[in-house]
């Protein structure tokens, strides 16, 4: 699994690598993994028992709700946004609820999703990911995100935070094919909920 991973990322550019130490700089995402810890069923998230407000107020904008649509034949499983966050939509500049990940904009956002989100979802385990990534004109942006396996009747999916520390607008001059001067990306599977030990 993890050499699917990081071919699949390396794909686009991106260097990944497994840290099995790599913890959350942000708070939000210790939290969120506490939360969803006491929401678990047979491995997964229980989305259906998630209420909006008990979730910290500062932590809903950076939010993601995934569904994982059945395999057509050959063809990959699809996920499509049931929820983005607005403090999402406004980095990316654009609002994928009720859209495919496959057409999200951003081909290395993109590649890089889907990849952990098939990989949450085939093993039940959630996953963490850090990227830094600096840009040609030097701005650098620094992502955190916490994705964990959730199932709401028969349909499985991810649940994410997704904290995003960036100039505004990183994107604007370069959303058809970033100038990446360089990117890291390091990423960790976790045993469990809540489980940063």
């Amino acid at each position: 699994m993890v050499s699917s991973i990081i071919s699949h990322v390396d794909g686009f550019g991106l260097q990944a690598s497994e840290d099995s130490a790599l913890k959350p700089e942000h708070d939000g995402h210790i939290w969120l993994g506490n939360f969803l810890k006491s929401k678990m069923v047979d491995g997964y998230v229980d989305r259906a028992a998630i209420q909006p407000e008990d979730i910290q107020p500062a932590l809903l904008p950076c939010l993601i709700v995934l569904d994982r649509l059945p395999a057509d034949g050959e063809v990959r499983a699809d996920f499509v946004y049931r929820l983005m966050g607005g403090t999402l939509v406004d980095y990316a500049g654009v609002n994928m609820t009720g859209k495919l990940l496959s057409t999200f904009p951003h081909p290395d956002i993109r590649a890089s999703m889907e990849t952990y989100s098939h990989a949450v979802c085939d093993h039940i385990k959630p996953l963490f990911s850090a990227t830094h990534a600096t840009f040609g004109n030097s701005d650098t942006v620094f992502t955190e995100r916490s994705l964990y396996p959730t199932i709401k009747g028969e349909t499985t999916g991810i649940i994410a935070l997704i904290t995003v520390n960036a100039p505004p607008a990183p994107y604007d001059s370069v959303k058809e094919s970033p100038n990446y001067r360089h990117v890291r990306e390091h990423y960790r599977l976790l045993n469990d909920v809540g489980c940063w030990g």
